[in-house]
């Protein structure tokens, strides 16, 4: 559902887009959030069960400020570095949140230590499958929202697609996401590890295949990319589905909740740091005032589905080095 999202995303920001709801424009895409919230209140009023731990936790307070101090440092740069041309506070804030997250770890180990209850025990990553794993979902989600912000880009700017028209090419992939996604919740079970590594090398390929039809001459169109997407969503579907279950499943039941809060956040930061990296190589290629829109914002395109690619590459070797098979976790 959270792959699925991403890609319906565009599709349903296009839709409010163009209704222009009370004449607000493209911030009418903020207004999806009101139904969407609700419902979720109301559900899980109704259908999730109420849940008791055996024991209550402390929160660490001073564990939760440097975290949060560390992520905005981190992750306030990377989103508006590029449009402010990279000045130096965002270098300053880049060198602070190490030191932040530096505070974070003496701290976290420091309760540790004494018995109490860390915001997040830093065992957990001397298990070589949740390490990985954080590093492959920071690939992964870097992948998801840059990659098809840099589409939206090039078929509006470059073609003069509308919001909504940009959103209708995304329908196709979003449905082959659908479908693969599907299939890998039965293949798992089955095959294990070997879905995901399926789904990393086709996920790579597809991007591979979108640079280079690019660059061989034809000029960019909807048509042309169309096939190259839904083949990215045949292993995004495949590899993304599956990913956080495999990474939790080797984790000890009492640290689980704890190592999801980690993956969120690992989510979240991926997002920003792809949105960073291909942004800056997306308008780094995108000339349209020597090329002409359409063919600036192909090429741009293009060098962006390279970059994509090779991060896709890294992701795909860390999913064949994850354990192949379900160990006991350590406690």
């Amino acid at each position: 559902m959270i792959g699925l999202a991403t890609m319906g995303g565009h599709l349903v920001g296009g839709l409010l887009i163009g209704a222009d709801l009370f004449g607000t424009g493209w911030r009418s895409v903020f207004w999806v959030n009101v139904p969407i919230g609700v419902v979720t209140i109301v559900c899980a009023a109704r259908c999730v069960p109420e849940s008791r731990a055996p024991g209550t936790r402390k929160l660490d307070v001073p564990g939760v400020l440097a975290l949060s101090a560390a992520l905005l440092l981190l992750t306030f740069p990377l989103i508006q570095g590029r449009e402010a041309g990279w000045p130096w506070w965002t270098w300053a804030c880049f060198a602070a949140s190490l030191a932040a997250f530096a505070l974070f770890v003496a701290l976290e180990r420091g309760i540790d230590r004494r018995g109490g209850d860390p915001l997040m025990r830093l065992s957990l990553f001397s298990q070589r499958s949740f390490s990985l794993g954080i590093i492959l979902v920071l690939a992964v989600y870097a992948l998801l929202t840059s990659y098809y912000l840099a589409l939206s880009i090039s078929l509006q700017e470059g073609l003069g697609m509308s919001a909504l028209g940009a959103g209708l090419v995304y329908t196709p992939a979003a449905v082959t996401f659908f479908v693969f996604s599907k299939a890998a919740g039965r293949l798992v079970p089955k095959y294990g590890r070997r879905v995901l590594e399926v789904g990393a090398v086709v996920l790579a390929a597809g991007y591979l295949a979108t640079a280079v039809v690019l660059l061989s001459g034809p000029r960019l169109t909807p048509l042309l990319v169309i096939p190259t997407l839904m083949f990215q969503s045949v292993g995004g579907g495949l590899l993304i589905t599956p990913l956080l279950n495999t990474v939790l499943s080797r984790i000890a039941p009492e640290t689980v909740g704890m190592a999801a809060g980690v993956l969120s956040t690992a989510q979240q930061i991926g997002g920003a740091l792809g949105v960073a990296v291909i942004g800056a190589v997306f308008f780094d290629s995108f000339h349209p005032e020597a090329d002409g829109r359409a063919e600036a914002a192909g090429h741009a395109f293009a060098m962006s589905s390279l970059t994509t690619c090779s991060i896709a590459v890294l992701a795909a070797v860390l999913v064949f080095l994850l354990p192949a098979r379900k160990t006991p976790a350590a406690g």
